[in-house]
């Protein structure tokens, strides 16, 4: 409540598609203003458009001009990119809640680049989004402990960790605190038919393993794709179908890997006997039709250090449906599989490995059983309501960070912002790189899209 005994005003703002179809950072959007709605008056906007329906919740049709919006809110909860395009957001007097659940600074690291230039431009990009942040949040969320280790780090570097902060709650869970993703705790229900009615080689009989997401950069299905038809000599019948539809952000390209993985399965399967794609986005209020058609849901990446800090949406899906799990050892996640006998820990890179997972959750009824009550059990663990725990105690009581409201402290966190990415200063920095790196050409292509970039953020 605030200070008014009224309930607190919340404003969830995301930076991704909110509609019929929505990838994670909407999602998590959605279901958060779901959970605090239960106590408090919530609105929702997309920055890039859509909307949806929620009991209790309002949901903003136009996220354009989102200055009303917030100067009628007691607190606003953003993620991804929201403040950076948004830069008159850091003088407003609200409280400011920052989701950082989505390590997109890591994310981009990943993404396959022909152009150094070009990667380096976008992981500056990344890091003064996070700075512009983690300098004005009054309070963090983020998914797991292992998160929070790293985004105390990063807000240690800008000066956020100091003796104001550490004053208030030594153990800074007052600053940042984790809220995973969550799960309904209804258990899914079929409400249509899933993918079992696409495929005529799929039979009610299979076993099918499912990848119930995108297929992005820092995955990799082709080592899973090896694995299927591997262990297919001793499970004839296997399937292993992609989710594999155009994401709904038009922003978000289509990916290398995604090409390399449909390559990779018309060389492997020729025949199309074991691997398929789906090639529309799921619509969310019909994935639970997909998951209940599958028998095995799958997560495989690449060892890399976005891995280490990942909290992979698509598993709690899985969890939700009571679907055992084969995932690749490194994140938090992972750790929880192996711990709860949810499923199987393989290897990165390793088709032996997944191989032989696959092979030992198929291999019998009371194997299959055994992963699917340890799913279940897990699933307790994640259910919004306990999720989002940390948050409403902030939104119940809201408040500024104590070091932003002190004006010593303030100047101290100030000087730890890295330079602006606007203005001549940023601009010549940009031109004696692209200067040095390929000359007058490359200055001029590299001025043009920073330019048409700049225009883009302030439309």
């Amino acid at each position: 409540m605030t200070a008014a005994n009224r309930p607190t005003r919340l404003l969830v703002i995301t930076d991704d598609v909110l509609g019929v179809k929505m990838a994670g950072p909407a999602i998590r959007a959605v279901e958060i203003a779901r959970e605090i709605a239960l106590s408090h008056d919530v609105t929702l906007v997309s920055t890039v458009g859509g909307s949806v329906e929620i009991p209790s919740v309002k949901c903003a049709p136009d996220g354009s001009d989102l200055r009303p919006l917030v100067e009628s809110a007691d607190v606003v909860l953003l993620q991804g990119a929201v403040m950076v395009r948004h830069p008159w957001l850091r003088d407003q007097p609200v409280k400011i809640v920052v989701d950082l659940y989505d390590p997109f600074h890591l994310e981009a690291l990943q993404l396959e680049h022909d152009d150094q230039l070009r990667a380096l431009d976008d992981i500056e990009g990344t890091l003064a989004t996070l700075a512009d942040q983690m300098t004005r949040g009054d309070f963090f969320i983020c998914a797991s402990d292992r998160q929070r280790a790293m985004w105390i780090g990063h807000l240690a570097s800008l000066g956020r960790i100091n003796p104001l902060s550490r004053a208030s709650d030594p153990t800074l869970r007052s600053l940042i605190d984790v809220v995973p993703f969550g799960i309904n705790p209804e258990p899914p229900s079929r409400s249509g038919p899933g993918f079992r009615h696409l495929f005529p080689a799929i039979t009610d009989s299979d076993p099918v393993l499912l990848w119930g997401g995108g297929i992005y950069d820092w995955f990799d299905p082709i080592t899973l794709q090896k694995a299927v038809i591997k262990a297919s000599e001793s499970i004839p019948n296997l399937r292993l179908v992609f989710l594999a539809g155009p994401h709904p952000n038009p922003d978000v390209p289509t990916m290398k890997v995604t090409r390399s993985a449909r390559d990779s399965a018309a060389l492997l399967d020729p025949d199309e006997v074991h691997i398929f794609f789906v090639d529309e986005w799921v619509p969310y209020n019909q994935r639970q039709n997909y998951l209940l058609d599958a028998t095995i849901g799958v997560t495989i990446h690449r060892e890399s250090i976005e891995a280490s800090f990942s909290f992979r949406t698509r598993v709690l899906d899985y969890l939700w449906a009571g679907l055992p799990v084969i995932a690749t050892r490194g994140d938090s996640l992972a750790d929880r599989i192996a711990e709860s006998g949810a499923g199987r820990v393989v290897e990165s890179g390793d088709v032996d490995s997944v191989a032989a997972a696959i092979v030992d959750i198929c291999s019998s009824e009371a194997s299959l059983q055994a992963a699917t009550a340890g799913a279940r059990k897990l699933a307790n663990e994640y259910i919004w309501e306990k999720a989002t725990a940390p948050l409403r105690r902030f939104v119940d009581d809201p408040h500024r960070a104590k070091d932003l409201s002190d004006p010593m402290t303030k100047g101290f966190i100030d000087q730890h912002r890295p330079p602006s990415r606007s203005g001549f200063a940023h601009l010549l920095r940009r031109s004696r790189r692209n200067l040095a790196a390929g000359g007058v050409t490359r200055f001029m292509s590299a001025t043009v899209r920073h330019l048409a970039r700049r225009l883009r953020i302030r439309r």
